[in-house]
């Protein structure tokens, strides 16, 4: 099988293969107003009659030429192209000769076949061919989807992006902090329109500095903690900005510094953890604080250290990570704290190391990744604990396919985990 890739949208790889894992190599190396190399890469098919094929970037078009040979002379001095060809025959045309004998009807052709394309996914096609001795050529474009990119809106940039949350009506907020007049909360709807609802102006009179989550209410409410000015804003879906919590926390001597995680219940109550202070604060729709967790734990010797990650549950119970203290603790609606997972992680030797992501589902299993650890366990109510990926990722070789610098996590209503490997480049999804 003879494959030729044309009109690159960008530099990009192609690896080009029969079945089985991807290769660690790559096939073609095209690049944007490259012209075509013919048949630049040659390769057998399955067993079945079908490839698979993976593009790096952007879109890049694929003739893939099963039992015949492609031939391109529109780059070739040598030859005419078709336009010029057209151009001469139309400039010096021939004496009209006489009328030709018609000819009998040919054999009617057995039938060539047939050829499918199916799309993978994760930029993979297979094609499949039912018969191969047939000509058969396709040309399949693999595009790259980006919808929220550096230039942000068009106005204001995005940089570092950290955080994503989506809401009720599948509005994305993505949160980007570097502590610069970048930093801000960008929106993205499902038509693609992108507004930034709150930038480092904050809300005119308090800064928005260096924030790295974002969370959503039920009432299209948005909340973003500013790691570098020490303070929580909410957006409202109308765009009222308000600050809800600052540095004073609940102005009782117990402060606020470093907020890195936040959280929003059902009922509107809003969780910010402070990374520097070591402290989890609570803030009600009418604006009273509580600080429910301290640098003290679960006051047992189970310490929190650098608080990272925050969620709760349908119950109103609060998770926290302590990113240094390596684990994690729920705090009940009634102020009972424990401490559900540790640096042993699930005691058999998969350990915890530097808790970061954090995500809790419908039963109230809990889900935690170790950023340095390169795992994500699992924690039920009643306290079993399971890692379900560890930095083999999916366990196939691939280098491309392991798990490196996990941060994210996210659970989705049937159980599905997902989790992003921050420093491998890559997002894995764990069924039940």
């Amino acid at each position: 099988m003879n494959v030729t890739s044309l009109h690159a949208t960008e530099w990009t790889y192609l690896t080009i293969w029969p079945e089985g894992p991807m290769p660690n190599v790559s096939s073609l190396n095209p690049q944007a107003g490259q012209p075509p190399t013919p048949n630049a890469v040659v390769t057998p098919l399955s067993a079945t009659g079908s490839f698979l094929l993976y593009n790096f970037g952007g879109s890049v078009d694929v003739i893939v030429d099963v039992n015949g040979y492609f031939a391109h002379h529109d780059h070739d001095d040598r030859y005419d192209t078709s336009a010029e060809v057209d151009a001469k025959i139309a400039a010096n045309p021939g004496p009209q000769g006489p009328p030709g004998v018609d000819g009998q009807d040919g054999t009617p052709g057995a039938d060539g076949g047939s050829c499918s394309v199916a799309d993978n996914g994760n930029n993979t096609g297979t094609l499949t061919c039912d018969d191969g001795t047939s000509v058969i050529v396709r040309t399949m474009s693999i595009p790259k989807v980006v919808f929220l990119d550096g230039a942000g809106d068009g106005t204001g940039n995005l940089l570092v992006p950290y955080g994503v949350a989506v809401d009720g009506s599948g509005n994305v907020y993505v949160v980007g902090g570097a502590h610069t007049s970048h930093d801000g909360v960008f929106k993205v709807t499902p038509g693609g329109a992108i507004t930034e609802i709150i930038d480092h102006t904050g809300d005119g009179t308090n800064l928005l500095r260096d924030p790295q989550s974002v969370a959503v209410d039920g009432s299209g409410n948005v909340y973003v903690a500013g790691r570098a000015s020490d303070n929580a804003f909410k957006v409202t879906s109308g765009g009222v900005i308000t600050e809800i919590i600052d540095a004073t926390g609940d102005g009782g001597g117990n402060t606020l510094n470093g907020p890195r995680g936040v959280a929003v219940d059902g009922s509107g109550n809003v969780y910010v953890a402070g990374s520097f202070s070591d402290n989890v604060f609570k803030v009600t729709p009418g604006g009273v604080i509580t600080e429910i967790i301290d640098s003290t734990g679960d006051g047992t010797g189970n310490t929190l250290d650098n608080p990272a990650g925050v969620a709760v549950d349908g119950s109103g119970n609060v998770y926290v990570t302590g990113a240094v203290s390596d684990n994690v603790f729920k705090v009940t609606p009634g102020g009972v704290i424990t401490e559900i997972i540790d640096a042993t992680g699930d005691g058999t030797g998969n350990t915890l190391d530097e808790p970061l992501g954090l995500a809790v589902d419908g039963a109230a299993n809990v889900y935690v990744t170790g950023g340095v650890s390169d795992n994500v366990f699992k924690v039920t109510p009643g306290g079993v604990i399971t890692e379900i990926i560890d930095s083999t990722g999916n366990g196939t070789g691939n280098p491309r396919n392991t798990l490196n610098g996990p941060r994210g996590v996210a659970v989705d209503g049937s159980g599905n985990v997902y989790v992003a490997g921050r420093s491998s480049s890559n997002v894995f999804k764990v069924t039940p």
